[in-house]
C-alpha cells in the first residue's frame, strides 16, 4: 500500500468513517521510553526499538536523532508530507516545531499535556 493513490483513498475512507462514528477513532497505544545514559533514551513501540538523544553541543551523547524532532517528524501522516520537503524546509519545520513546544521543556525532555496528538501539516 505504498502508492499515493491507495494511501489517499484509505485516508479519505478513514476520515469519513471517523467523522460518522468518532468512537472508532479512539485507540490506545503503548510506547515505552527508558532513559539510559544521561540524555540517551531507548524508545520501544510495538516491534520497533530505537534510540533518541540530543547532540553533544547541547550536552548530550548524540546517540540518535533529537527526541522532539524524531517524535514529531518520523511517523504517521506528517511523515508522508515531510519526506517531500527539501533540506531548507525541513530545517525550518524543525525549528518552528521546537519553538512551539519550548514552553513544555523540562530537565527530562518535554512534558506536553494531552491525551493524544493529531498531527497535521500544511505546505505554504
Amino acid at each position: 500500500m505504498s502508492d499515493s493513490k491507495t494511501i489517499k483513498t484509505a485516508w479519505e475512507r478513514n476520515k469519513k468513517a471517523v467523522s460518522l462514528h468518532p468512537e472508532i477513532g479512539k485507540k490506545t497505544a503503548v510506547t515505552k521510553i527508558r532513559l539510559l545514559d544521561g540524555t540517551t533514551c531507548e524508545v520501544e513501540h510495538k516491534h520497533w526499538k530505537f534510540k533518541v538523544d540530543i547532540g553533544t553541543s547541547e550536552g548530550g551523547n548524540d546517540a540518535g536523532p533529537d527526541h522532539a524532532v524524531l517524535a514529531a517528524f518520523s511517523g504517521g501522516p506528517v511523515a508522508l508530507a515531510y519526506h517531500k520537503f527539501d533540506e531548507k524546509t525541513r530545517t525550518e519545520a524543525h525549528q518552528e516545531y521546537l519553538n512551539s513546544i519550548a514552553q513544555y521543556e523540562n530537565s527530562n525532555g518535554f512534558d506536553i499535556p494531552g491525551e493524544f496528538v493529531i498531527p497535521s501539516g500544511f505546505k505554504t
